[in-house]
């Protein structure tokens, strides 16, 4: 009979050591420095899985001889008044590190020519879909990325002067293919966007058309329902 008390004994002691341990637990979860980590792995998971809209507003630097390549070559030919490239885009975010979105880029230029006292007025609009990765998971305040982007540009060339000095009706000659053409452009780009809240600074290199750098303002919005995104 001894044996049965102690053993009652026993268990008893083990269930009131399980219940303590629990409560102790319990306690050290609610204790405020652990409250505050919890909400900022909370916060780091959030902003690992939100997707967003971008919208961004730049300006780059492109070469003119790759944005308009001229047809008739005559020795001693050159760009003046080049404008920079107005690019505008819209993205979004359809997996947690994958985006595509549009953009509109635009252009213009005049080439002269020393030879035949030659000028065209030149203009490129350029629009294009990309798709980029995001190669950091956080990017609450910094993000960088990876990417393609596929287009067509539309030239159009007005001829300010004919290349022949004569007194007849001379042909009008083009640098351009006509007064308009289409163009199929493609690039490769990398870039780097810094956030304070959603408003943030861009920059961005690319390889090819239409543009070399950019670099502007990027907003981005959050979109609704990331809990149940993948």
């Amino acid at each position: 009979m001894k044996y049965k008390y102690i053993i009652a004994l026993l268990v008893s002691l083990s269930f009131f050591y399980k219940a303590d341990a629990q409560f102790a637990d319990t306690l050290a979860i609610l204790h405020p420095e652990n409250l505050v980590s919890k909400q900022d792995s909370a916060l780091k998971v959030k902003h690992q899985r939100n997707k967003y809209y971008y919208i961004g507003l730049n300006l780059g630097y492109c070469p003119p001889s790759i944005s308009f390549p001229s047809n008739f070559g005559i020795d001693g030919e050159y760009y003046t008044d080049a404008t920079p490239v107005f690019v505008g885009n819209i993205g979004y975010d359809f997996f947690r590190f994958l985006n595509t979105g549009i953009a509109i880029a635009y252009q213009e230029t005049t080439l002269t020519g020393t030879v035949g006292h030659t000028s065209d007025d030149l203009t490129m609009l350029n629009t294009s879909v990309h798709l980029s990765a995001h190669i950091n998971k956080n990017r609450e305040s910094f993000d960088h990325y990876i990417g393609i982007r596929v287009g067509y540009s539309y030239l159009t060339d007005q001829p300010i002067s004919t290349r022949y000095g004569s007194q007849y009706s001379p042909p009008t000659m083009y640098a351009l293919t006509g007064p308009s053409e289409y163009s199929f452009t493609y690039q490769l780009f990398y870039g780097v966007t810094f956030y304070s809240e959603n408003v943030g600074f861009n920059i961005e290199l690319g390889l090819g058309s239409p543009f070399l750098i950019k670099g502007g303002l990027s907003i981005r919005l959050g979109r609704k329902g990331n809990k149940k995104f993948i």
